[in-house]
Parts: C-alpha cells; structure tokens; sequence
C-alpha cells in the first residue's frame, strides 16, 4: 500500500489507490487508517486521523487540510492505511519512520460473487456478511474455479474366497 505525502520532494505526492470495480476491499478489521504531520487533518471519508477503517472500503484518497485556517503548513504529511498488527510491532511513534517508507502493508479482503461459485458446491455467509463456498459432501476441489469440485473417486475392493 503506497504511503500518500504531501511536499515530499522525493515520492510522489498525493495520489491514492481505487479499487472499485474488484472483489478487493481494505480489511476493516486488521487496518487502521493513519495521518501523521504538522498541522495536518488528513481526511478519509470524513474518519478521525488514526482510527478503524469503515467495512467495505475500496477508494482511499486523502484530502490534506491545514488544522489553523490561518496558517499555510510546509510540513511534509503522510497518510496511509495499513495493518494493524505491523503497527502494533513497531512500538514507536509513526512519525518516526514513515519519513523513510513509500509503501507499507496492508490486508484487503474480498468477497466472491455466486458467478465465481464452481458446480457441486454450496456457500455460507460469515459473521461479518461476506459469503464463503465449500465443496458439497462427496466432491472435493476449489468451489472458487470454474471447474469447480468434483465427484471423489471411490474404489471398493472385495475379496471373495470360494
């Protein structure tokens, strides 16, 4: 996941990451959104500068905004979304480092439609409302392939004795 800056004269600055139209969405149980900077209000769909992501997220585009009207910041900001265990492994203050990074991980999750379900499987939904396929009993394979599963093949021998 690429780290959105603003007056960063070595990366890029701005840009964002769009993932409409795929089956990919950020996780919003394993990322959290992050802003770090002098007087810096990162804006994601109006969500608080280091916070959960919302569910179903697939636009990140940040909108720098000075937090004094009055003031024109020339401070370098950052933000981005990224996994929150990677986070948690750091134990130091993001600004700290992000200086020196362009991109950072991230989880995206994604959801299968019943167009992507194979023959001879069924699916359930999970407890966040995204739905998971499995094999019917007796086939075995991916449900997430078009050839989807299939029969298991089931020899039985018997031994007869005259």
């Amino acid at each position: 996941m690429p780290i959105i800056s603003s007056k960063l004269y070595w990366f890029k600055n701005g840009g964002g990451v769009n993932m409409t139209g795929s089956p990919f969405y950020f996780s919003s149980f394993r990322n959290t959104f992050i802003s770090v900077g002098c007087d810096n209000m990162a804006i994601m769909t109006g969500i608080d500068p280091m916070t959960a992501v919302p569910d179903g997220i697939q636009v990140l585009n940040v909108d720098f905004k000075s937090i004094k009207e009055d003031k024109a910041s020339g401070e370098c900001k950052h933000a981005w979304i990224a996994e929150a265990k990677w986070l948690d492994s750091k134990k130091t203050d993001p600004s700290d480092y992000v200086q020196y990074l362009e991109y950072v991980p991230v989880v995206l999750e994604w959801t299968a439609t019943n167009e992507t379900r194979g023959p001879n499987s069924d699916w359930s939904t999970t407890s966040y409302g995204g739905d998971y396929y499995y094999c019917n009993s007796g086939y075995q394979g991916n449900p997430y392939l078009p050839t989807g599963c299939e029969g298991k093949l089931q020899i039985r021998t018997a031994l007869i004795f005259v």
